[in-house]
């Protein structure tokens, strides 16, 4: 019966990461040397997403735990592949956005003003 709870937590924070993703894609801007908008908006944008990333991970680990507490319904498995291919298709950009954000004092500057 545990299970279930944390399977529930799982596919929550799985719907959470879709609504942030819908939301990047709406209010996103990365790229902020082309365009007339402000520190605020990339605050914004790096807020989302690492939001984002951190529901998704919360997803992967409620469902580990669920898979490991002998789910019998199989949710937990689906939970646990879909975490991973979001991981795989989103993480990578991520990643290269907090790079880039971390590397060059130059976008730091920008974001801290």
């Amino acid at each position: 019966m545990r299970s279930k709870k944390y399977n529930t937590i799982a596919s929550s924070c799985l719907i959470l990461f879709f609504v942030c993703w819908i939301l990047l894609s709406t209010y996103g801007k990365y790229n902020y040397t082309v365009g007339d908008f402000t520190p605020a908006d990339v605050k914004l944008t790096v807020g989302l997403d690492i939001l984002q990333m951190t529901l998704l991970f919360m997803s992967l680990v409620f469902g580990l735990i669920a898979y490991a507490l002998q789910d019998e319904e199989g949710y937990a498995g689906i939970n646990i592949i879909i975490s991973l291919a979001l991981f795989v298709l989103t993480g990578m950009s991520d990643i290269l956005t907090i790079y880039i954000l971390f590397t060059e004092p130059v976008h730091l500057q920008m974001l801290f003003k």
